[in-house]
């Protein structure tokens, strides 16, 4: 699992978090883009398909499908969550790994038909590496055409990024983030049209070793042109055509169920947090809109943590707004919640239970406070309701934590442990419907100086 666009060691080399500025994310029920190819590609054996994705669920998911006559072609990931490569249902790879981390990963796929050597026809690249574990491994034919994506295609033979097949079944909706979306058409890595390292580059942290990193999309967008026909390279950076296809080739992808607010700054190159599906929890909650918006309800104290820490120096901030006036906002020390004994009530309760430290922000007005040594209730702080927005202010070089309430600050500065990693959290006082903003760009107050990087 990559966290890149992380904080950069002391004297390493600055890291550039505009190669990629946007991504959009699927809601794993309705979102998906589409296009019909306009023509035949021009070597219908070849095509090298590049991706960055973030998952937001878990199970049957496809990145990118089409249905060609009763032939599919699906990148994916099966209900076990193997990386899957589907061609016609005969020809398919299943990687052993598991894919299940809360991180970007980086999907290259490239097939040559053409090639002797089967295991040679069709190729898997993620993170940069090539996959060569597979759990169920069948190759295309020799010199056979790519079913579902090359050939001359007729109305209901179209291309779709984040469903398999808008029929009443077998859907296979994506959840999750999508950015730099590309496809090349009658190239391939096998030909030596390209390498891997035309699609990543490398970045090495300090003494933290070194990583792949993205390349820019107009480095993409460039390979797209070039190979032209029905190839294309998406930015998802125009909120307002989200299918836009910045290649030379201007083959747009028009949008169902999306709009401008599917658009994110959430990208492989300058990572924000979302709530992490995987976290225990003894609530029931349902996350939606890029895992930015959490419903809870049952359990106790139990609830949602982000998956990227607050800054360990300088001041951060991030917002939730309250959709319907319930809950806990905050800020948690996850280490040792993750150590306690019961760690599905790791959030706002634990007295008793090894905390290092928590500090929660309720809907009647007080600040819970967590530590090793026992929990109480801080008072002095607004109650919120129905639509509020609340600011955490956290200066990790004071050891201070503030709140605000629609923007006016409430209560005191509370002194929070030192030397622990914080991470944003939100949790149940009652039933709660909470979306947080940790990209400065969306936040519903704008802040001139404070972000949370």
């Amino acid at each position: 699992n990559m966290l890149v666009g992380a904080s950069q060691p002391s004297g390493a080399a600055a890291f550039d978090t505009t190669l990629i500025p946007n991504s959009v994310w699927f809601d794993g029920s309705a979102d998906f883009l589409n296009r019909q190819n306009g023509s035949e590609f021009a070597n219908r054996k070849e095509v090298t398909l590049s991706y960055w994705v973030l998952r937001n669920g878990l199970g049957l998911q496809a990145i990118m499908g089409s249905v060609e006559s009763a032939n599919g072609f699906i990148i994916g990931f099966t209900s076990g969550d193997a990386f899957e490569l589907h061609l016609d249902g005969t020809a398919n790879l299943t990687t052993s790994a598991l894919f299940r981390d809360v991180g970007w990963y980086h999907i290259l796929v490239s097939i040559d038909t053409s090639q002797a050597n089967s295991i040679n026809r069709s190729q898997v690249f993620i993170n940069g590496e090539q996959v060569t574990s597979f759990s169920a491994a069948a190759y295309p034919s020799q010199n056979s055409n790519i079913p579902g994506i090359s050939g001359q295609q007729t109305s209901s033979e179209v291309m779709r990024i984040g469903v398999y097949n808008n029929a009443v079944s077998n859907f296979r909706f994506w959840k999750g983030y999508i950015a730099q979306a590309c496809m090349i058409e009658s190239k391939s890595i096998q030909q030596g049209d390209f390498a891997v390292s035309d699609f990543l580059d490398t970045f090495t942290f300090g003494t933290n070793g070194s990583q792949v990193i993205p390349k820019a999309n107009a480095d993409i967008a460039a390979l797209a042109s070039a190979a032209g026909g029905n190839s294309f390279c998406l930015d998802f950076a125009d909120s307002s055509n989200l299918g836009n296809d910045i290649s030379s080739g201007e083959n747009d992808f028009s949008v169902t169920s999306m709009d401008a607010d599917n658009q994110s700054g959430n990208t492989p190159s300058n990572s924000y947090p979302i709530f992490n599906h995987l976290q225990p929890t003894n609530s029931t909650l349902s996350f939606s809109e890029g895992n930015l918006r959490v419903t809870g309800s049952g359990g106790s104290d139990g609830g949602a943590i982000g998956t990227i820490p607050l800054p360990t120096s300088g001041t951060s901030e991030f917002q939730i707004k309250a959709n319907d006036g319930d809950g806990r906002v905050g800020i948690i020390a996850l280490d040792g919640a993750q150590s306690v004994d019961e760690p599905s009530n790791n959030c706002a309760g634990g007295v008793g239970l090894g905390f290092n430290a928590a500090y929660h922000y309720s809907e009647n007005g007080q600040v819970r406070k967590v530590i090793s040594s026992g929990s109480s209730n801080i008072s002095g702080f607004d109650n919120w309701s129905t639509n509020d927005v609340i600011t955490l202010r956290y200066n990790a070089d004071a050891n201070e934590l503030n709140f605000l309430r629609n923007n006016s600050a409430v209560g005191s500065t509370i002194s929070t442990e030192a030397g622990l990693i914080y991470y944003p959290v939100i949790c149940r006082f009652n039933n709660y419907d909470i979306t947080a903003y940790f990209d400065e760009s969306k936040f519903p107050y704008t802040i001139s100086i404070i972000k949370y990087r």
